[in-house]
C-alpha cells in the first residue's frame, strides 16, 4: 500500500515512466462479522432485564431477540399489526424502503406479549409506550438499551446488536435455516422483491466462540 502511493507520486510527477506495482491488486480485507450476543450473553440480560424492570422492557428486549427488528420498526408496531393466541401468532412489520413483511411470533415471545398487554394501562394504538408519550421514541429505547449495555458489562450491546442476533441465531441453528427464509424475516429483500440471500450471508460468519468451540471439538482431552 505505501509502496503503491510513493511510486504512484513518482509517476505523475514524472521521475519514473510508470507505476511498476500499480497492477498489483490488493488482498481481499477479512469480512468484518456484525457483532451479536452468544447464548450466555442473552441469558445474562434476559435475567438482568427480570430482575430490574417490569413486564414492559422485558417485551421489548425479547421482541428484539425474536423478531430482529430495527429500532424505527419496534417503535412503530402498532397493537392492530399483532395477531396473538395461544397457538399462533404474527406480526406485521413496516419494513425499510417501504418492504413490509409478516413474522411469525414464537410461543416464549407470545407468552411475554400477552402479558406485557394485561397489565398495560394505555389507550395509545402503539404497542410500547412510555411514560411521557404515546409512542416509544428511538432515541429512548436505545437510551433503555445503553442502561442495560452498562450494567451487564456487553460491551457490544446494542440495539442492532440484538437485531444481528436474530439473524446469527437464525443461520447457525442446527440445522441451520436456509438463507433465503433468514433473509426474509431479516427484511433483506433485492431492488426487484427477492430476498437478499448475498446481504444475509453475513450470520453465517463464525464468531469468537464459534472459533473456539471448533478447535476444541477437535482436543484429545
Amino acid at each position: 500500500m505505501h509502496l503503491n502511493a510513493i511510486f504512484r507520486f513518482f509517476a505523475e510527477q514524472g521521475y519514473i515512466a510508470d507505476n511498476p506495482v500499480g497492477s498489483i491488486k490488493k488482498p481481499a480485507r477479512a469480512r468484518r462479522a456484525p457483532k451479536w450476543l452468544t447464548r450466555n450473553e442473552q441469558n445474562a440480560l434476559l435475567r438482568e432485564v427480570r430482575n430490574l424492570a417490569g413486564k414492559r422492557e422485558n417485551a421489548i428486549v425479547l421482541t428484539f431477540l425474536r423478531l430482529g427488528l430495527r429500532v424505527h420498526e419496534l417503535c412503530d408496531l402498532q397493537i392492530t399489526d399483532l395477531t396473538l393466541s395461544d397457538r399462533k401468532g404474527t406480526a406485521y412489520i413496516r419494513g425499510k424502503g417501504d418492504k413490509d413483511r409478516e413474522l411469525p411470533i414464537n410461543s416464549e415471545l407470545r407468552a411475554v406479549l400477552q402479558n406485557y398487554l394485561k397489565e398495560r394501562d394505555s389507550s395509545s394504538p402503539y404497542l410500547f409506550v412510555s411514560r411521557r408519550s404515546e409512542k416509544c421514541s428511538e432515541r429512548g429505547i436505545q437510551h433503555m438499551i445503553e442502561k442495560y449495555r452498562q450494567r451487564t458489562q456487553i460491551p457490544h450491546l446494542t440495539c442492532h446488536a440484538l437485531r444481528h442476533t436474530f439473524g446469527h441465531d437464525l443461520a447457525t441453528a442446527k440445522p441451520p435455516v436456509p438463507l433465503d427464509r433468514v433473509a426474509m424475516l431479516m427484511g433483506h429483500y433485492k431492488e426487484d422483491g427477492t430476498p437478499n440471500i448475498e446481504m444475509t450471508m453475513i450470520y453465517t460468519t463464525p464468531g469468537v466462540e464459534d472459533l473456539e468451540a471448533a478447535v476444541e471439538s477437535i482436543s484429545w482431552t
